[in-house]
């Protein structure tokens, strides 16, 4: 009986905790939940973000994210942009985020998008409207057009310049 009962404890205790270590999936929550393998874009495609991004960065003229966002045709109900890099975890995108669990629930977290060991894995832009996100748009290594540089955050007033080291808008100093 002692021996079930130790059995019974100690696999409960990650479920206390929050979360398994190696599986953010498994953090318990029923409501805020954002899903990254969801396939729904309430801002727009993140194919034409992609595009305007690197028509943007091979340009010459400076641009605010909100009008590469409105280049895309993507509607305009967000503030913020976290550039987020891959693997993380709930407390390292609660902390990046500014938010917490009792706030958002993340589910089913990307894979990273590295190719081999010599190629920095990718990541994902993931947009928020009010303290929620609402959209991630992935970028692999190869293929990342925007960077949020020395800022934490980036808002649709953000002005980006050109990279003259690549196809890449980085924050304006």
């Amino acid at each position: 009986m002692k021996i079930k009962s130790l059995i019974v404890t100690a696999a409960m205790v990650p479920m206390l905790s929050g979360c398994f270590a190696n599986q953010p999936d498994a953090e318990p929550c029923e409501t805020n939940i954002f899903n990254f393998r969801s396939k729904e874009e309430p801002l727009g495609s993140a194919t034409d973000f992609d595009e305007a991004a690197r028509t943007a960065a091979q340009g010459s003229a400076p641009v605010t994210l909100g009008e590469v966002t409105r280049a895309a045709g993507w509607d305009d109900n967000w503030d913020r942009m976290f550039d987020v890099f891959l693997p993380t975890n709930s407390e390292k995108l609660y902390e990046q985020t500014q938010t917490n669990k009792n706030q958002i629930c993340w589910k089913n977290w990307p894979e990273p998008l590295a190719i081999d060991d010599d190629h920095v894995p990718g990541g994902l832009y993931l947009f928020f409207a009010d303290d929620k996100p609402v959209q991630a748009v992935s970028w692999p290594f190869d293929q990342k057009f925007l960077s949020t540089k020395h800022l934490s955050e980036l808002t649709p007033q953000t002005v980006l310049i050109p990279d003259p080291s690549g196809p890449k808008l980085v924050p304006a100093p």
